[in-house]
């Protein structure tokens, strides 16, 4: 009769404090229940034993809670590494752009019009007037503006370790299947709040990184591959003639190559005109007006707060939801860093000079559109000799088009190459 009216005892404070805990006196050989409400009651430990390991449903539903918060935690681990390397790369990318200069230039020389530098090919034509790239100078927008390499010591572009910054993120494996301790109501909501303060720090980590990569791919949709071929050879004194206060002569200047029957010499990376990245209203840049903005920040998920159950139920849904978004744009970012990391191991620098003084007493013969001569700079490549060139700047292989992969034997770390 005592272990009845034990049970039945016991059995009112599971319905009166929900899933029962146990503090056991082995010694005294009982054991005082307790609820979560603070319901508690002093029973033997045979009857502690036999009415806690019957299930209830308020019980049922705290166990599958605590796997979920388990699960929850593991992903937030698992994805922190993923994000990690996203950091990496959109620092390494901020480092890299800060390292980006550039130089104006111009096309000058209207040779339709009588107008240019005077060419001597030394094949028996004589000369003729032939357009030559100069450095812009004076009021307005420059034709082209050249992207040069600065030489300081953080500014390296070494190829970095294919896939290194681009892994996959990794599959979150299930919690241990061991039997775990099920959280009371008070310790679960302890656990999904901090739950939320580190969902909501990945998501600012993968706000910024998309915003350091959509800079990237601003800056790269206005670039252009301009052709360019240097004529002349001052070893041979052929080329443009040259003109100093105490000799003449002829040296080589770069020139935009207009042929269609020949390969340039170097593809140089420029942007055209006003086609400027991070500039407003600029033209002529392959921008893609809604690449920025398919993803909206939003707190929580409505379908989720739809749900049934408890608030802390809704919570912990919503948790998943954002959880699983954040970890689909953490995977959404490998494209474009794997396009920043083929970009920078196919990008190589070309030493370029400017020779000559504008409108002074040493430079290349240049011929007006009304038939004045004056002597002026130009541009050439400054590719030997132990000075350092004037302007490092950026080109691209120009034997194949920029969306074919310059470096075919890159393989990445889920590939067989």
């Amino acid at each position: 009769m005592r272990g009845r009216t034990g049970l039945v005892l016991l059995l009112g404070v599971v319905l009166a404090g929900g899933a029962p805990h146990l503090d056991a006196d082995p010694m005294a050989g009982t054991a005082v229940v307790r609820g979560d409400a603070g319901a508690s009651q002093q029973v033997s430990l045979a009857e502690a034993g036999r009415a806690t390991t019957r299930s209830t449903p308020t019980s049922r539903r705290k166990a599958r809670r605590t796997r979920q918060i388990l699960r929850l935690e593991a992903a937030v681990r698992a994805t922190n590494p993923a994000i990690a390397s996203r950091d990496r790369a959109a620092r390494n990318l901020a480092t890299w752009l800060r390292c980006v200069s550039s130089v104006g230039i111009d096309e000058a020389g209207e040779p339709a019009r009588g107008s240019g530098f005077a060419l001597d090919a030394r094949d028996g034509t004589g000369e003729s007037n032939r357009r030559a790239l100069t450095v812009h100078r004076g009021a307005g927008r420059p034709m082209w503006t050249l992207l040069t390499f600065r030489r300081t010591g953080s500014c390296r572009s070494a190829p970095t370790r294919t896939g290194g910054t681009a892994d996959a993120a990794r599959r979150v494996t299930s919690p241990p299947s061991a039997k775990v301790r099920t959280l009371t109501t008070r310790q679960a909501t302890r656990r999904v709040a901090a739950l939320r303060r580190a969902v909501d720090r990945l998501e600012q980590r993968v706000r910024r990184d998309e915003t350091a990569f959509d800079r990237w791919d601003e800056w790269e949709s206005c670039l252009e591959w301009l052709p360019t071929t240097q004529r002349g050879d001052a070893a041979q004194d052929m080329g443009f003639r040259y003109e100093t206060p105490t000799q003449r002569g002829h040296l080589p200047a770069i020139g935009i190559d207009h042929s269609s029957w020949d390969d340039p010499d170097y593809q140089l990376l420029a942007f055209k005109g006003a086609a400027l990245p991070f500039t407003r209203g600029a033209a002529g840049c392959d921008r893609d007006p809604g690449e920025s903005a398919d993803r909206v920040a939003v707190a929580g998920s409505t379908a989720a707060a739809k749900k049934k159950g408890s608030r802390l139920d809704r919570r912990i849904a919503n948790l998943k939801e954002d959880l699983q978004d954040v970890r689909e744009d953490v995977a959404d970012l490998q494209s474009p860093i794997e396009d920043f990391q083929q970009f920078d191991e196919c990008m190589y620098t070309v030493g370029v000079s400017e020779t000559g003084v504008g409108r002074g007493t040493s430079g290349y013969v240049f011929t007006g559109t009304d038939g004045r001569r004056w002597l002026r700079s130009a541009l050439s490549f400054d590719l030997d000799g132990f000075d350092l060139p004037q302007h490092d700047v950026l080109a691209f292989p120009g034997e194949e088009p920029p969306q074919i992969e310059c470096n075919e034997d890159a393989g990445g770390v889920d590939t067989d190459e």
